[in-house]
């Protein structure tokens, strides 16, 4: 009796042990295939902040030279570019194309104006709801 429990444990835990290395081999890492070679970011001075907004810093677009919009959140560098976002862990690079669903939510709540390049999504999106309600008002 003993040595059947013992039996169905060591089952049931390489069993568990197999799903959570299963899991985790396709889990880990998202890849963007089709995204073009991250943007070659030339820093002019060290990066400076035009603005935090909810923990996300706007590094000032004249410390570097790069057509792209660059932002800090968490202990990360996020660089948007031609509809594609890449990441690094230092702003010095490299960056690394990175899903949509990467990218922390709260980037996309920053206001337009303060995008280089132009907001992805036009705008945040409740505020891009206030304005559309200002124009069908008009």
């Amino acid at each position: 009796m003993r040595t059947t429990r013992t039996l169905v444990f060591l089952v049931a835990a390489l069993l568990v042990a197999g799903c959570a290395a299963e899991s985790a081999r396709y889990s880990v890492g998202v890849e963007v295939s089709n995204a073009p070679p991250p943007p070659r970011v030339v820093w002019v001075s060290r990066p400076s902040y035009e603005l935090e907004f909810r923990g996300v810093y706007v590094v000032n677009a004249d410390a570097y030279n790069a057509d792209c919009d660059i932002f800090r959140y968490s202990g990360s560098w996020y660089a948007y570019t031609g509809g594609f976002w890449y990441r690094s862990s230092s702003y010095q690079g490299p960056y690394v194309a990175v899903a949509v669903e990467r990218v922390p939510r709260v980037i996309f709540d920053v206001p337009a104006q303060h995008w280089k390049k132009g907001h992805p999504l036009g705008g945040p999106p409740g505020q891009m709801k206030k304005q559309r309600r200002g124009r069908m008002d008009d």
